[in-house]
């Protein structure tokens, strides 16, 4: 009993530091798991780390969008008006051409007027009637 109970006495004394040297193990096996998971913990930080500029990036890309949008709609502006400048010149030109048609149907008709007004072209015109006046008709 003195050796069971000596031992007894040595295991109970050794006891606080054997839970050291029992917890110095489990950390270790911890630390041990832990490196895989800092491998990994580090990767997704890198591939993290330009999500941090990624609101900033957004704000610029939006920033240039309104400022295209804002360039389109002034073009956008300036074709209507150039449509609305060239509707009133075809206006104006179709106006125009009706007034052409109109004067060349009165020249037409000016025309028609003067041809129905000339002698019979087989008759003799005042010169032969003249002519024939004097010589007698032969």
């Amino acid at each position: 009993m003195g050796e069971a109970g000596g031992g007894g006495v040595l295991a109970g004394l050794l006891a606080p530091l054997r839970l050291p040297e029992r917890a110095v193990v489990a950390m270790t096996k911890a630390v041990e798991a832990l490196g895989p998971m800092r491998d990994d913990l580090a990767r997704v930080r890198r591939q993290t780390a330009p999500l941090e500029e990624l609101p900033e990036a957004i704000e610029g890309l939006r920033r240039d969008l309104v400022t295209r949008i804002d360039e389109l709609q002034a073009s956008v502006a300036s074709l209507e008006g150039d449509e609305s400048h060239l509707n009133r010149s075809v206006r104006d030109l179709g106006k125009e051409v009706i007034g052409m048609h109109e004067t060349l149907r009165g020249l037409h008709n000016d025309i028609q007027g003067v041809t129905e007004r000339l002698p019979d072209p087989d008759a003799p015109g005042p010169l032969g009637k003249a002519r024939d006046l004097i010589t007698g008709g032969d």
